[in-house]
């Protein structure tokens, strides 16, 4: 009996998780899960739900309480969930002042991928963060918000200004 054949196109941005990394069967299991999320079908939203369901409180508590690394690690496979951002915004928040460079940019990265205009004071006041990653991911949170406002903040930037 033949095993089963590759995965269709509906898992492809599975195969886009970054390999050999720490973590990388969470995002795995996460991609995995966002691709199911796509596929809109009741098995497909079932198996999504329960992920969502049993993995996403355990992300928060990293987010919220994990060590180095642990709240990168969090923020980063959050980042496959834009319609879970706006519930997690706080400690997303708190994780844009982590010791590492990682979570902090990918932090600003999740903010800005849910467009989080409350986020905007936060995203400004790393713009001047001594990691460039980091500070990069939130010129481009900022940029992502496409508003008014963002365009101030990033106009003072540009001239030099710093919270």
């Amino acid at each position: 009996m033949a095993g089963p054949g590759p995965p269709g196109p509906e898992l492809a941005g599975a195969a886009r998780v970054h390999t050999g990394a720490r973590g990388c069967q969470e995002r795995t299991r996460a991609a995995i899960a966002a691709a199911l999320r796509e596929l809109n079908t009741p098995g497909a939203t079932k198996a999504y739900r329960g992920y969502v369901d049993r993995e996403i409180p355990r992300l928060l508590e990293r987010l919220a309480a994990g060590g180095k690394g642990q709240r990168g690690e969090a923020a980063r496979t959050l980042i496959l969930f834009p319609e879970l951002i706006a519930s997690t915004r706080e400690g997303l928040e708190r994780a844009l002042s982590d010791a590492d460079w990682l979570a902090r940019s990918k932090a600003a990265e999740a903010l800005g991928k849910a467009r989080s205009r409350k986020s905007l004071t936060k995203l400004r006041d790393h713009l001047c963060d001594p990691n460039e990653y980091a500070w990069r991911a939130a010129y481009g949170a900022i940029a992502a918000l496409g508003d008014r406002e963002a365009e101030r903040v990033l106009r003072e930037f540009e001239s030099g200004k710093c919270w």
